[in-house]
Protein backbone atom coordinates (compact mmCIF):
# COMPACT_ATOMS: atom_id res chain seq x y z
CA UNK A 1 0.00 0.00 0.00
CA UNK A 2 3.04 2.41 0.82
CA UNK A 3 4.59 1.77 -2.07
CA UNK A 4 1.26 2.87 -4.77
CA UNK A 5 1.00 5.44 -2.74
CA UNK A 6 4.87 6.95 -3.55
CA UNK A 7 3.94 5.79 -7.04
CA UNK A 8 0.84 7.42 -6.98
CA UNK A 9 2.79 10.79 -5.70
CA UNK A 10 5.65 10.19 -7.94
CA UNK A 11 3.37 10.19 -11.12
CA UNK A 12 0.85 13.47 -9.74
CA UNK A 13 4.39 15.11 -9.19
CA UNK A 14 5.41 15.06 -13.26
CA UNK A 15 4.45 18.07 -14.31
CA UNK A 16 1.82 17.53 -17.87
CA UNK A 17 2.70 19.86 -21.06
CA UNK A 18 0.49 22.69 -20.37
CA UNK A 19 2.36 22.77 -17.19
CA UNK A 20 5.88 22.90 -18.30
CA UNK A 21 5.35 25.93 -21.10
CA UNK A 22 6.05 29.38 -19.71
CA UNK A 23 3.67 31.02 -18.08
CA UNK A 24 2.42 33.87 -20.82
CA UNK A 25 3.76 37.27 -20.95
CA UNK A 26 1.03 39.94 -19.77
CA UNK A 27 0.00 42.17 -22.64
CA UNK A 28 1.53 45.26 -23.13
CA UNK A 29 -0.15 48.29 -23.81
CA UNK A 30 -3.60 46.97 -23.60
CA UNK A 31 -3.21 45.03 -27.36
CA UNK A 32 -2.07 48.88 -29.11
CA UNK A 33 0.40 48.62 -31.71
CA UNK A 34 3.76 49.76 -29.72
CA UNK A 35 5.35 50.99 -33.16
CA UNK A 36 1.88 53.03 -34.36
CA UNK A 37 1.79 54.41 -30.80
CA UNK A 38 4.99 55.78 -30.86
CA UNK A 39 4.18 57.50 -34.40
CA UNK A 40 1.13 59.13 -32.82
CA UNK A 41 -1.50 56.60 -33.76
CA UNK A 42 -3.55 54.40 -31.95
CA UNK A 43 -4.06 51.20 -33.44
CA UNK A 44 -5.07 47.68 -31.98
CA UNK A 45 -2.72 45.02 -32.19
CA UNK A 46 -3.50 41.37 -34.11
CA UNK A 47 -3.27 38.86 -32.05
CA UNK A 48 -1.55 36.74 -35.26
CA UNK A 49 1.33 39.21 -35.18
CA UNK A 50 2.71 38.91 -31.53
CA UNK A 51 6.36 39.32 -29.73
CA UNK A 52 7.63 39.01 -26.54
CA UNK A 53 10.13 41.28 -25.15
CA UNK A 54 11.59 40.95 -21.54
CA UNK A 55 8.22 40.60 -19.34
CA UNK A 56 5.46 41.64 -21.85
CA UNK A 57 3.93 40.49 -24.87
CA UNK A 58 3.27 42.96 -28.07
CA UNK A 59 0.84 42.99 -30.42
CA UNK A 60 1.13 44.62 -33.85
CA UNK A 61 -1.10 45.61 -36.67
CA UNK A 62 0.90 44.91 -39.20
CA UNK A 63 3.98 42.68 -40.33
CA UNK A 64 5.77 45.71 -41.01
CA UNK A 65 5.76 47.54 -37.77
CA UNK A 66 6.31 43.93 -35.47
CA UNK A 67 9.82 43.78 -37.93
CA UNK A 68 10.45 47.30 -36.41
CA UNK A 69 9.63 46.36 -33.07
CA UNK A 70 11.91 43.38 -33.47
CA UNK A 71 15.11 45.68 -34.75
CA UNK A 72 14.94 48.24 -32.09
CA UNK A 73 12.74 46.76 -28.77
CA UNK A 74 14.42 49.48 -26.55
CA UNK A 75 12.86 51.70 -28.49
CA UNK A 76 9.13 50.66 -28.68
CA UNK A 77 8.98 48.49 -25.49
CA UNK A 78 8.12 49.25 -22.33
CA UNK A 79 10.47 51.64 -20.65
CA UNK A 80 12.04 51.35 -16.95
CA UNK A 81 11.14 48.06 -16.46
CA UNK A 82 7.42 49.62 -16.37
CA UNK A 83 8.17 51.46 -13.66
CA UNK A 84 7.16 55.10 -13.73
CA UNK A 85 9.76 57.93 -15.11
CA UNK A 86 8.47 60.45 -12.62
CA UNK A 87 7.41 58.26 -8.95
CA UNK A 88 9.00 55.17 -9.70
CA UNK A 89 8.00 51.67 -9.32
Amino acid sequence: MKIALVALVAILSVPSPAQETASPRPLALGGLDPVALCEGVEVEGREDWTAQDRRHSYRFANRANMARFRAEPDRFGIQWGGACGRMGP
